[in-house]
């Protein structure tokens, strides 16, 4: 252990408290962001930068765990939580020294009991806001106070520690002073200042002597840069009282290439001779509820103990608990920054219609915000160049297909009509070139066929002119359908065809009875097809024979009983071979029904319901009616269920979309049809009322916007409708 000794001796600033008469673990940063950012001086850990906890929106666990060598390491937990006077933050770290050997005064070697060092933090930070006339976000201020104790061997040292910070929005107060401001910050880059002083008046007593603690002066830029996928870059420095603990300059930069995951990249200068400065990286995985960030740090002089030099950190954050704006216990400053940040998300992702959507859900909270309202106008902006381009490349687009209709290249024609429906799918134009390329190619194909077969059309043509000469009228008839089943426009086969008929209705009476024997002949034999012929020419000549109407009535009612034999057959075979693939169905539509993924089992009980319709699966196609029936209830149950705690935390608008969905299971619910009247009536009064001061003041575009939605919750109230007609 004399090798854990010599490294504790190299890097002082990691030296327990008997040895330099400081604490060990204000040295480490227990924050893997800030690590791998060359420990820079903004985090979100309220132990390394109180006023970062500002910007918490709902309630987090934090642990972390910094491996070091020789057994030393520092663990790290931490609780936010956020309430309506600021956020707050209790942490707990704990830096266990491991097994330490030293050296008697006979040089001999010996093991010093176990020791340790722990601090308690208390954080708080609040954000410095304004609402009126518009939300502005000026900075934060934020404390630590640090309970600290130290425990080396048998002897023991307690000490407190007072840390303030500063952040400062500079883009806000040169909006505010009309100096580039917001315009320039939101579009380009967003700047924030931190000022902190760390361990004010703060000492450590050891024994009977107290020793002064490492006081910083903190000083950082962070510079945000929406358009580049969510890139950051920050400055800090951090100018420190002691030799112990070096002054540092921080140089970092963050990323987003997708997402969930942002990379780190810093340097850290510390302008004396050090093994702790050099580049950091790591990264940060957001995963929903979950953050797993990872990070290193260069220690060069110990390779041969820690891997290539480095030390690695790994930490964990869960957020848990939701977020619900309005409630007392949580910070609405919260909500306003994350949502924002949402919309810059969707907007620098070329999702126009998801920003403008969020946009306007912010601002029924925040009417008058100058930010969501320029934000609003770039995006309607940019919604309007989308649909001229694509409407630009839509008419290219059909007026090649035009051109290549008109040129036959049917190929290409229907390419660009399929080009045109993917950005248009409602376009009626490229259906309509569709529907004529189809009919043409239809043209074409009779056109080939008929060419195909000219030699057997002539053939049954012939035969069909010698059994007409021979007075075989039906056997001439019947070549003649042969013809008209391939090439059903042949105008000549159409023609004798009439001229036929017309014989038929010439002939005496002994040549129609003759065709009935012969009609009566075919149906004993069971020839039903060929009787029919027989039996349509006697009727063609005497309509009101009534044996040939009997007889023709058999042959089809003898067809029909043939037809549904060979169905019944069919379908048994069919029943026979889709056995098994029905049990599956509908074993899988209960097991999604069973883990209660209600939308998903009714989808497939459907479609269990329509192929048991289809093979007559009498008993799957009952149970799956009977288990739809039960699915949407409990969907209709669920709907209102959230609908109703919307309702009861004043969150009337998601109530509606929750209320209007339950019934479209269960339209028949009394209690949710009353509720959602009640409500929808109160939330079309609210937005008629805000239209009408819009309307006063003289901005029609909001009026009418607010009108629309009092219509969108009551369709039939008169007195928006008559305001509404009245702006247009």
């Amino acid at each position: 252990m004399k090798l854990k000794i010599l490294m504790v001796l190299t890097i002082g600033q990691f030296l327990p408290l008997f040895l330099y008469g400081t604490v060990s673990s204000l040295s480490f940063n227990p924050d893997s962001y800030s690590s791998g950012l060359a420990d820079s001086v903004f985090s979100e850990v309220g132990y390394v930068s109180c006023c970062g906890i500002s910007e918490v929106y709902q309630p987090s666990i934090y642990l972390s765990r910094v491996e070091w060598v020789e057994g030393i390491n520092f663990n790290f937990i931490s609780f936010f939580r956020p309430f309506s006077f600021g956020n707050l933050s209790f942490a707990l770290s704990y830096l266990d020294f491991g097994k330490i050997q030293g050296i008697d005064m006979y040089l001999n070697e010996y093991e010093l009991p176990s020791s340790y060092e722990t601090i308690f933090t208390v954080s708080y930070a609040r954000n410095i806001t304004t609402v009126v006339p518009a939300y502005r976000s000026w900075g934060s201020v934020g404390l630590n106070l640090k309970f600290i104790h130290s425990q080396l061997t048998k002897y023991s040292s307690q000490g407190v520690a007072l840390d303030l910070e500063g952040i400062a929005n500079i883009t806000e107060i040169l909006d505010y002073l009309g100096i580039f401001g917001k315009t320039w910050g939101y579009d380009i880059c967003e700047v924030k200042l931190l000022l902190g002083n760390k361990n004010i008046g703060s000492s450590v007593k050891y024994v009977s002597k107290e020793f002064p603690l490492t006081n910083y002066f903190n000083f950082g830029l962070k510079f945000f840069f929406p358009k580049l996928k969510l890139f950051k870059f920050m400055i800090s420095h951090s100018l420190s009282s002691d030799n112990i603990n070096p002054s540092y300059y921080s140089f970092a930069t963050t990323i987003k290439p997708v997402n969930i995951i942002e990379l780190l990249l810093g340097y850290k200068y510390i302008p004396k001779e050090s093994v702790i400065g050099g580049f950091t990286g790591g990264f940060r995985v957001m995963l929903k509820d979950l953050s797993l960030i990872y990070s290193f740090k260069p220690y060069q002089e110990f390779k041969s103990l820690s891997n290539l030099g480095l030390t690695h950190q790994l930490a964990l954050r869960l957020d848990f608990g939701g977020f619900s704006f309005g409630s007392v216990s949580y910070n609405p400053d919260a909500y306003y920054h994350k949502k924002i940040n949402e919309v810059y998300d969707l907007y620098y992702s070329g999702d126009y219609y998801g920003a403008k959507e969020k946009i306007n859900t912010l601002l029924q909270v925040y009417p008058d915000d100058s930010q969501l309202l320029r934000l609003l106008s770039k995006v309607e902006q940019k919604i309007q160049m989308q649909q001229e381009k694509r409407q630009k490349i839509i008419d290219k687009y059909i007026a090649k297909a035009k051109v290549n209709f008109e040129k036959k290249d049917f190929l290409k024609s229907r390419h660009y009509c399929g080009y045109v429906l993917k950005l248009d799918p409602g376009n009626t134009e490229a259906q309509s070139i569709l529907n004529n390329i189809t009919k043409e190619i239809e043209k074409i194909k009779q056109q080939q066929l008929e060419r195909r077969n000219a030699r057997l059309i002539e053939t049954h043509f012939k035969k069909a002119v010698k059994f007409r000469n021979q007075a075989r009228f039906i056997e001439a008839k019947d070549e003649l359908n042969k013809i008209l089943s391939i090439s059903p426009q042949h105008e000549p086969a159409k023609n004798l065809l009439k001229e036929i008929d017309i014989q038929i209705a010439r002939l005496a009476a002994e040549q129609v009875n003759s065709l009935y024997l012969k009609g009566v002949e075919f149906f004993k034999k069971g020839n039903y097809e060929e009787a029919i012929k027989y039996f349509e020419a006697v009727l063609t000549h005497s309509p009101d024979r009534i044996d040939a109407k009997d007889y023709l009535e058999k042959c089809k009612t003898k067809l029909a009983e043939i037809e549904q034999q060979k169905k019944e057959e069919e379908l048994k075979k069919a029943q026979l071979e889709n056995k098994q693939k029905i049990e599956e169905m509908f074993n899988q539509a209960l097991r999604l029904y069973e883990t209660r993924k209600f939308l998903d089992a009714l989808n497939k009980f459907k479609e269990v319901m329509s192929f048991s319709e289809k093979l007559q699966f009498t008993e799957y196609y009952e149970k799956s009616k009977g288990y739809i029936e039960e699915i949407k209830l409990k969907l209709a149950d669920e709907y209102y269920s959230k609908g109703f705690t919307h309702y009861q935390n004043n969150r009337y608008e998601e109530a509606v979309e929750y209320y209007r969905e339950s019934l479209k299971y269960n339209p028949n619910n009394v209690v949710v049809i009353k509720q959602l009247q009640e409500i929808s009536n109160t939330l079309a009064e609210r937005y008629y009322n805000l239209g009408m001061q819009a309307y006063s003041s003289g901005d029609m575009e909001k009026a009418k916007r607010y009108f629309e939605k009092s219509l969108y919750y009551n369709p039939t109230k008169e007195e928006t409708k008559k305001a509404l007609e009245r702006i247009k």
